[in-house]
């Protein structure tokens, strides 16, 4: 079985001991700048408390709960003044903190003065209560809170954290600590370069609305409990690979200004990404083998594959979204979803709930133009002030002017048509290579709606999966296929509309009538009648029922076209009407088709 959160907490501890955080291991751990920790933490030298046995010795913001022999040290029973003393000098090293000087990047410009809290072990009560004071900051203006520089890599905090409203300078870093309860950074904001790899929620972990104004790191951190990012802004990359999600993973409404990466993530619960914006690519693939059977040994290699469920319904992808080898166990949504790159799911299995009723795919398939038009318009407005939203919330932290929607846009705008343009500008061989790509993403989606007997969504991918065919310019696509592919479209919209076909089979049986109408009445001057010529038409292409009958049944001079005339008129009755007759075979069996599709017919 996956590991538990025992487990995961005795390795936690395995590690911890083996970086060595008792006073001489401090002396080994840099600091940026120059200095050790053991000097950061210099002023506690004279209350060293002894392990047994007198080997190390530790500070008290170091000590373990228990010896490495598992005796008690009697931290996890603080309370009263320790408690109180402990959190004090925290607050004080966290306003300390404030003075450090650390630009955009993360980089601390002359002493590092930055919270060292690395291993440090925090007893449950120690963040209870939010430690700041929101100052309210108009929109528009710099952010006004105070600013916590904080390392906490490898930090235990007991009883969970409560970082409501705070704001956390560039370069925050949160590797491989340990919440062992509710952690809660709602509202927080966090400079670029926030890390949390490897961290470990045993317990909640509500990140709601928070903000990040660079990139931010969540590589193999493990929720046990909800992961809640709804309505959370990032303003770089967010990179939550290989993370582990053993709850409700909640990204409802997120905006990610940059790449999304879950590459290789596990799902061990629903994963909800409703009306959440992807500004630049998002990578959702899995690893490892499809499941087999109800029954499996492992469950991480299948999560790490597999979504229990995923709800992206009206979620807006601008760039590419990678879903290749996830399988989707149980009913999803991706309805009214807009992509507006490929989105590819190869190697994926999808359960015959998964909706993607109203999804549009349409734009990948015109890389070639910048704007967008049509239906999907106004959704796709409202994700661009979304990621306006984003760029404000970077530019207030960082202490920049903010821009207004216009100007931002048109540079979105601006850098949209770049792209199209540098695309028309790539050889024919390119092209045909990234339609390519475009036709076997269409394809892998149509085959698994076969899979599931979704005629209708099966005949909706697999239109498009021919559009992109008819747009490459290679070898493999001549242009006779593509004449085909012209006429398959026009005709019946790739076999996918029942209406087309019987328009055309109209319009075709009145535009042959006219032109008998006019053969006969001009070239032959027999004076014809036009209904003899819409029933000679129509028998052309229905040869059964009231439309046939012999040349006498037809008016004089209708009967007298069809009768005279020389080899040549003959000849060319015969062809015209021949042609008729085999482009209406072709559209009825379209017909068919497109009815056997809509009303599933096997």
């Amino acid at each position: 079985m996956a590991q538990g959160e025992g487990d995961k907490a005795e390795a936690w501890w395995r590690a911890w001991w083996e970086e060595d955080y008792s006073w001489d291991g401090l002396a080994a751990k840099q600091i940026v700048g120059g200095g050790t920790l053991q000097d950061y933490w210099r002023a506690e030298e004279g209350a060293l408390l002894p392990a047994p046995g007198g080997k190390a010795r530790f500070t008290r913001f170091h000590l373990p709960f228990v010896w490495a022999d598992g005796a008690p040290t009697g931290k996890a029973d603080w309370s009263g003044e320790k408690i109180a003393a402990f959190r004090a000098e925290i607050q004080a090293r966290l306003a300390a903190a404030r003075e450090t000087e650390v630009d955009y990047l993360g980089q601390v410009e002359g002493a590092d003065g930055r919270a060292q809290f690395a291993g440090v072990i925090f007893p449950a009560g120690i963040f209870a209560g939010s430690p700041t004071t929101q100052a309210t900051t108009q929109e528009g203006e710099a952010d006004s809170r105070p600013i916590f520089h904080i390392q906490a890599q490898r930090a235990w905090f007991a009883g969970g954290a409560n970082w409501r409203g705070a704001r956390f300078g560039p370069g925050a870093r949160f590797e491989s600590a340990s919440f062992a309860g509710l952690a809660l950074f709602e509202s927080a904001s966090f400079g670029p370069g926030a890390r949390f790899n490897n961290a470990s929620f045993a317990g909640d972990a509500w990140f709601q609305s928070a903000s990040f104004a660079g990139d931010a790191w969540f590589h193999s951190a493990s929720f046990a409990g909800v992961a809640g990012f709804e309505s959370a802004s990032f303003a770089g990359d967010a990179m939550f690979d290989s993370a582990s999600f053993a709850n409700v993973a909640w990204f409802d409404g997120s905006s990610f200004a940059g790449n999304a990466g879950f590459y290789s993530a596990s799902f061990a619960g629903d994963a909800r990404f409703d009306s959440a914006v992807f500004g630049g690519d998002a990578r959702f693939q899995g690893e490892g083998a499809q499941m087999q059977g109800e029954g499996a040994s492992d469950l991480l290699p299948i999560a790490r594959r597999a979504f229990p469920s995923i709800d992206a319904q009206a979620a807006v992808f601008f760039g590419s979204a990678d879903f290749s080898n996830r399988d989707i166990l149980a009913p999803s949504s991706f309805k009214q979803v807009v992509f507006l790159g490929l989105a590819a799911f190869h190697g994926s299995r999808l359960h015959q709930g998964v909706s993607f009723q109203g999804a549009d795919f349409d734009a990948a398939l015109a890389p070639e133009q910048a704007e967008i038009k049509g239906a999907i318009r106004v959704r796709f407005d409202k994700a661009v002030e979304r990621l306006h939203q984003v760029e404000r919330m970077r530019r207030q932290l960082k202490g920049e002017p903010a821009i207004e929607l216009k100007p931002w846009r048109r540079e979105f705008e601006k850098k949209r048509a770049e792209r199209a343009k540098k695309f028309r500008k790539q050889s024919e061989d390119e092209r045909s290579q990234r339609y390519e790509e475009v036709e076997s993403a269409f394809r892998t989606l149509k085959l698994a709606m076969e899979e599931n007997r979704d005629r209708v969504m099966e005949g909706h991918f697999f239109q498009r999966e021919l559009m992109a065919r008819r747009k490459r310019r290679d070898a493999l696509v001549p242009l006779w296929e593509r004449v085909f592919s012209d006429f398959y479209r026009a005709s019946s919209s790739f076999g996918a509309s029942v209406i087309l076909p019987l328009w055309w089979l109209a319009a075709m049986s009145v535009a042959f009538a006219l032109l008998y109408w006019v053969w006969a009445g001009g070239a032959m001057q027999f004076d014809p009648g036009l209904f003899d010529a819409l029933r000679y038409s129509a028998s052309r292409m229905f040869p059964f029922g009231a439309f046939g009958g012999e040349p006498s049944s037809y008016g004089a001079g209708f009967a007298r076209f069809l009768a005279d005339g020389d080899g040549l008129h003959r000849l060319l009755l015969g062809f015209c009407a021949t042609v008729q007759s085999t482009m209406a075979i072709a559209l009825l069996f379209l017909f068919a088709l497109a009815v056997r599709r809509r009303f599933q017919i096997s």
